[in-house]
């Protein structure tokens, strides 16, 4: 099988940097669940390359925000700053610092972002945390995971879910649940450890699970709805940002082209035709209104011939840094003042 190791992609300024990086990511990073918003890493983190603040999210500290108004950030891993060398580099903070100091726009970028969140995540997240930081903007930076989801046949349900569930069910099963006293909590680890296990039925997650060739248009359509409907009666303002993608690059480097040719044609043909369908019936001039702006960024990386992917849906440090510039030119365009 055709391998290639997206660790040792000339997207990073050098092979060290990407080494720390996958090693925060991958070794050292840990996430737990959330009540909320399904999971987030495990609050007050200090890697060398990724800082978590003491709400789980890759931001600094929600009490030394010093600007009057809030911008909320939502999206998957691109968003979050996977492939970044430090917080600094990541999305949010790039964006933040290009408006107030290109543009004189001062807004609080607060990074709700996270690893794997779908339009279900992303929704969420919104919701449980929009009157408690009450923002007066809004930026949507996904398409990946919902797409991701439809091509693996899976609908809302993730393994994170399943595996906090179903670890739920082997504690009460075994009795240890809210079980105070720790030598009762040994003995019944013991006694009943090879009870045969209970697992959460697929079921349990959805009401109706939709066609497989509507899952992606089902969870983007529905947190677009929403947030657009939500927004518009509160006149807040959305800009809504259609994540760019390797396929989409006119001129790829030859690592991009060799990660290309790893994902394989029949994927590839897949993520296009699902991006374009997006992009169709989300992102045209006529779906703007004065509340709620699309863009689609499949396209924002053609003019650079070197290499800007690390793999399919990631970008390093200098990626990062063109996608918040062209963010944050199309934010001051159309900003109502």
């Amino acid at each position: 099988m055709y391998f290639i190791e997206r660790w040792h992609s000339d997207a990073f300024s050098n092979r060290q940097i990407a080494n720390k990086i996958y090693e925060d990511l991958k070794k050292k990073l840990k996430i737990i669940p959330h009540n909320f918003n399904g999971w987030r890493p495990l609050p007050n983190q200090k890697l060398e390359t990724i800082l978590i603040n003491e709400n789980g999210l890759r931001n600094k500290s929600i009490k030394d925000l010093k600007k009057t108004k809030n911008c909320l950030l939502l999206g998957g891993s691109l968003a979050w700053g996977f492939g970044a060398s430090s917080n600094k580099n990541i999305p949010s903070y790039q964006i933040e610092k290009i408006l107030e100091r290109d543009y004189n726009i001062n807004l609080n970028i607060i990074n709700l972002a996270e690893q794997s969140y779908t339009s279900i995540e992303e929704l969420n997240s919104f919701i449980s945390s929009f009157y408690e930081l009450n923002p007066s903007a809004v930026i949507i930076l996904s398409g990946c995971n919902d797409i991701g989801f439809e091509f693996e046949n899976n609908y809302k349900k993730i393994f994170l879910y399943e595996d906090l569930l179903n670890f739920f069910l082997w504690g009460k099963e075994l009795g240890i649940i809210r079980e105070k006293k720790k030598i009762y909590l040994l003995i019944k680890i013991i006694f009943r450890l090879f009870k045969k296990n209970k697992t959460i039925n697929e079921e349990f997650f959805y009401f109706k699970r939709p066609h497989k060739d509507e899952i992606a248009n089902n969870m983007y359509g529905s947190k677009i709805d929403f947030i657009k409907n939500f927004c518009e009666q509160k006149k807040i303002q959305v800009f809504n940002f259609l994540q760019p993608d390797l396929f989409f690059k006119k001129n790829k480097s030859n690592f991009e082209k060799d990660y290309e040719k790893f994902e394989g044609e029949e994927k590839k043909e897949f993520i296009i035709k699902k991006y374009k369908f997006l992009e169709e019936k989300y992102f045209k001039i006529k779906n703007n209104t004065r509340y709620f702006k699309n863009y689609s960024l499949l396209n924002c990386f053609d003019e650079f011939k070197e290499t800007i992917f690390f793999d399919r849906a990631h970008v390093a440090d200098f990626g990062n840094s063109i996608l918040a510039r062209k963010i944050s030119s199309f934010i001051s365009s159309n900003l109502e003042k």
